[in-house]
């Protein structure tokens, strides 16, 4: 997996291993913008490790560090803050706060799934599976919203865009 839908799951990521570690984390996983850079040293990141944004570009992808940089000390300069360090681990108390916040779960749209099974192999948590349809020939995909990490790259790999995240 790679690119903007890891990222959630990549600060999250961040967040639990240096809450646990005692050593530099350098963070990578879908990082784009200058806010992704900030929330990944808030995350506790020491450093911050860009590739598919810039990979996209192909030969242009130099480009992308010196936009990122400039992006980056405006973000800092919007909210009002001086240095980069002054806001690592700011995030790392939240870690042990209750929350409610759930997934976003995928839904399926049954007349449009055409049961390809793309999805199947990106999910990494195996919460997609075959399911029965009614009169349809072959089956359509469910999902298991108990194990489902929302990360949405079942969304984005859907060929006929029967996957939504509302």
């Amino acid at each position: 997996m790679s690119g903007t839908p890891l990222f959630n799951i990549a600060l999250t990521d961040v967040a639990e291993i240096r809450s646990q570690v005692g050593i530099p984390v350098i963070a990578c996983g879908g990082v784009r913008t200058a806010e992704h850079v900030v929330k990944m040293i808030m995350a506790g990141a020491s450093a911050v490790e860009i590739y598919t944004a810039a990979h996209v570009r192909g030969i242009k992808a130099p480009t992308l560090f010196s936009e990122m940089n400039a992006m980056l000390v405006g973000f800092l300069d919007g909210i009002a803050v001086e240095k980069i360090s002054d806001v690592k681990d700011k995030a790392l108390d939240l870690l042990s706060q209750e929350t409610n916040l759930k997934p976003l779960v995928p839904e399926v749209n049954n007349d449009t799934c055409t049961g390809c099974d793309i999805c199947i192999p990106v999910c990494l948590p195996l919460s997609i599976t075959k399911a029965d349809y009614g009169n349809k020939a072959g089956h359509v995909v469910t999902i298991n919203p108990d194990t489902c990490v929302g990360c949405g790259h079942c969304v984005a790999v859907c060929p006929v865009n029967a996957l939504s995240i509302k």
